[in-house]
């Protein structure tokens, strides 16, 4: 009997799924120019996500697994790698740009090695496959903890998740909510 060396251990963590959204067309006409610029992007996501606190846990080849320690820094990373792709796609990708698909959760992941599974894990990359291209999804966990903290606008529609059930989405907006002025 083999001895499992891999160590398990949990942990709170906020958990973000990133997709490209038709990994294949960006592939055209020339594969290894988009592969080459996708490679570029990663290193301007990675250096995203440390400014943010966070760590890439998973390279999917087209998606991100990514995980951070707040909420708050999430949501933050999302909406900073967003702007980033605006001005990465101007330079680079002009006619067809990348677009990304977003999915923030946060929750107690279990941790082996490098990788995090659990049901927070799994329920980023649902909310992903539902964003639609450049908007970022978060569950009702995220907003309670990054609503009254962040200058976002939040929308909340009920979603069917397969194996969970209804949840309660909120799309994030990436324009900034206008404060109330006093008189």
């Amino acid at each position: 009997m083999q001895k499992n060396h891999k160590k398990q251990r949990r942990l709170l963590a906020s958990v973000v799924f990133v997709e490209i959204v038709g990994s294949s067309k960006l592939a055209l006409p020339d594969e290894l120019e988009g592969i080459n610029l996708w490679i570029k992007y990663l290193g301007r996501v990675k250096k995203t996500a440390r400014t943010h606190g966070g760590d890439i846990a998973k390279n999917l080849g087209d998606s991100l697994l990514l995980s951070f320690r707040s909420a708050v820094a999430t949501v933050a990373f999302a909406h900073s790698l967003l702007s980033e792709l605006k001005e990465f796609n101007a330079i680079y990708r002009p006619q067809i740009p990348i677009r990304l698909k977003i999915g923030i959760t946060v929750g107690e992941v279990v941790a082996i090695n490098s990788d995090l599974l659990g049901t927070p894990v799994n329920l980023a990359t649902h909310l992903a496959s539902l964003a639609r291209a450049n908007e970022i999804l978060c569950n009702e966990a995220v907003w309670q903890l990054v609503a009254n903290e962040l200058p976002f606008k939040f929308r909340e529609k009920k979603q069917m998740v397969e194996g969970l059930g209804e949840v309660n989405v909120y799309a994030v907006s990436t324009q900034a909510r206008r404060k109330a002025v006093l008189a």
